[in-house]
C-alpha cells in the first residue's frame, strides 16, 4: 500500500541534516590530513595523492553518515510507514487510492469487506467497477474529479451514492475524496467510503416504529378520552355523596380514616383522568411575557410543606438575581416546572437535595435544570422515558413527562433528560428568551 510519509517535529530537519553532514566533511576531511602524510612516500605523484586521499575521504565519512544521518531517518521511515499502513488497515471506512487516471493503486482490508472483492481482483481496475450505474456517469477521471469537487465543499462530508458488490449487489454508502500532490505533478486520490446499509435500515425502522406510535397514539387518544368522560361523572357522584354524608357514615359507625382515604383515591383517579383528557385532547397555550425566575419561586412555596416532610432541602441557582423573561404560556410552563419537582421529590424520599439551576445560552435560550439527588433514572427506561406510558412508579400511569415535553416544544423549547455523574438526575428545560421590551 502506498503511504505518504510525515516525519514527526522531533525528527532531524534539514538545517540541522546540513550542519552534520558539513561538520562530518570537516572532521573527516582534517583527518584525512594528519593521515595522508604517514602513507604517502616521497616518490607518489599528486594522481595517487589525489586517489588516496579520495579514498580515505570516502571510507572515513560514509560509515558516520550511515550511522549519524542515513540509519536513523531509514529506521524511522520505515517505522512511520508501518504505522500509517497500521492506521490505514485498521480503519473502520473503506480507503482506496486511485493515480490520476481514476486507477485504484491500493484498499484496506475495509474495503474489501464492504466490496467484497480480494486484493488481486481490484488493483489496476477502474475505479468505476465500485459504483452503480457508473456506465453512465463518464469517465473514471471525470467521476473521481466531480467527487472530489463535492468533497471540497464547505460542510461536506462526501456525497451519498450507490455502491456496487462483486456479487451484482448495491448498497448506500457516503464516498468522500481527496487529491494529495506527491511532487513531479503525480497525483493520487484517496477515497473513503462508509457503508451505510445498517445505518439506513436502522432509519427506515424508526421511521416505521414512529408511524406505528402515531397511529396506536390516536387509537389511545380517543379511547382515553371517552373513558375519561364516562369515568368522570361517577366518580365525582360518589366522591359528592362521601363529603354530604360523611358525619351520618361516621356516626353508622364507619370510620373517618376510611372515609378519608376513599375521597383521597377518588382525587387520585380524577387527576389521572385529567391527565389522560389533557395528553389527548391538549389545550390551546395562551402566550404572555412572564419570569421563569420567579415561577420558580412561587413553584417552591407550591412544594413547600412536602419538601419538608421529606428533609428535602431546595435551592435555586445560576444567575440569581436575573429577570429570565420568556414569552410562553405561564400556566403551562407552570404545569411543567411543578410535574418535573414532584417527580424530583417522589426519586428522593429518604431526604435530599434539589435544584433548579437557570442560565442564559448562547443561542439566546433559557436553560432551566432541575436537579435530584436521588437514585437516578434507570438506564433501561431513560431511552424511552418520554414515550407515552412508560414510568417507573408503582401508581404512575407515565403520561406526565409526555404532556410536559408536549408543552415545552408546543412553548417553543425542549425536554431532555440525563443520569449525572455524581448521582440523580437532571431536567433541562429549553425556552426561546422574550425579545420584547417593556
Amino acid at each position: 500500500m502506498n503511504c505518504l510519509i510525515r516525519f514527526p517535529s522531533s525528527a532531524l530537519s534539514p538545517r540541522k541534516i546540513l550542519g552534520l553532514v558539513l561538520l562530518i566533511v570537516f572532521v573527516a576531511e582534517v583527518s584525512v590530513m594528519f593521515i595522508l602524510p604517514l602513507l604517502l612516500s616521497s616518490t607518489t605523484n599528486e594522481f595517487g595523492r589525489a586517489l588516496l586521499d579520495s579514498t580515505l575521504l570516502t571510507l572515513i565519512t560514509a560509515p558516520v553518515l550511515w550511522w549519524v544521518i542515513i540509519g536513523p531517518l531509514r529506521r524511522l521511515a520505515i517505522a512511520e510507514r508501518a504505522r500509517a499502513a497500521s492506521i490505514v488497515e485498521s480503519a473502520a471506512d473503506g480507503i482506496i487510492t486511485t493515480d490520476d487516471k481514476g486507477t485504484i493503486e491500493s484498499f484496506n482490508v475495509a474495503a474489501e469487506r464492504i466490496f467484497g472483492y480480494g486484493v488481486d481482483e481490484l488493483i489496476g481496475k477502474r475505479f468505476g467497477i465500485l459504483l452503480a450505474d457508473s456506465e453512465d456517469g463518464g469517465s473514471d477521471k471525470d467521476i473521481v474529479d466531480q467527487i472530489v469537487s463535492i468533497s471540497k465543499s464547505a460542510n461536506s462530508d462526501g456525497c451519498e451514492l450507490k455502491g456496487s458488490r462483486k456479487d451484482g449487489g448495491t448498497f448506500p454508502m457516503r464516498l468522500a475524496m481527496s487529491e494529495v500532490s506527491l511532487g513531479d505533478k503525480q497525483v493520487v486520490y484517496t477515497a473513503i467510503a462508509r457503508d451505510l446499509t445498517e445505518q439506513k435500515r436502522a432509519q427506515l425502522q424508526q421511521r416505521e416504529r414512529d408511524i406505528a406510535r402515531a397511529e396506536q397514539m390516536a387509537v389511545v387518544a380517543q379511547l382515553a378520552t371517552g373513558v375519561a368522560h364516562e369515568l368522570r361523572n361517577p366518580l365525582t357522584s360518589i366522591k359528592l355523596l362521601v363529603q354530604n354524608n360523611q358525619e351520618e357514615l361516621i356516626s353508622r359507625g364507619v370510620p373517618d380514616d376510611d372515609l378519608n382515604i376513599i375521597e383521597q383515591e377518588i382525587r387520585r383517579m380524577e387527576r389521572s383522568l385529567q391527565a389522560f383528557l389533557e395528553f389527548a385532547r391538549p389545550e390551546k397555550s395562551i402566550r404572555r411575557r412572564f419570569d421563569v425566575a420567579e415561577l420558580v419561586d412561587q413553584v417552591f412555596l407550591l412544594v413547600e410543606g412536602r419538601a419538608f416532610q421529606q428533609s428535602v432541602v431546595c435551592v435555586k441557582t445560576g444567575d440569581i438575581g436575573k429577570i429570565f423573561s420568556v414569552n410562553a404560556d405561564r400556566d403551562k410552563i407552570q404545569q411543567l416546572l411543578l410535574n418535573l419537582v414532584l417527580n424530583a421529590l417522589d426519586a428522593m424520599p429518604k431526604g435530599g437535595t434539589l435544584e433548579i439551576r437557570l442560565s442564559y445560552l448562547v443561542a439566546g435560550e433559557l436553560d432551566l435544570k432541575v436537579i435530584d439527588s436521588g437514585s437516578g433514572i434507570d438506564a433501561a427506561v431513560l431511552p424511552r422515558l418520554f414515550e407515552p406510558f412508560v414510568t417507573t412508579k408503582e401508581t404512575g400511569v407515565g403520561i406526565g413527562l409526555v404532556i410536559s415535553k408536549r408543552i415545552a416544544e408546543g412553548n417553543g423549547g425542549s425536554l431532555s433528560a440525563a443520569n449525572i455523574s455524581e448521582g440523580g438526575a437532571c431536567f433541562t428545560v429549553c425556552l426561546p428568551v422574550s425579545t420584547e421590551t417593556d
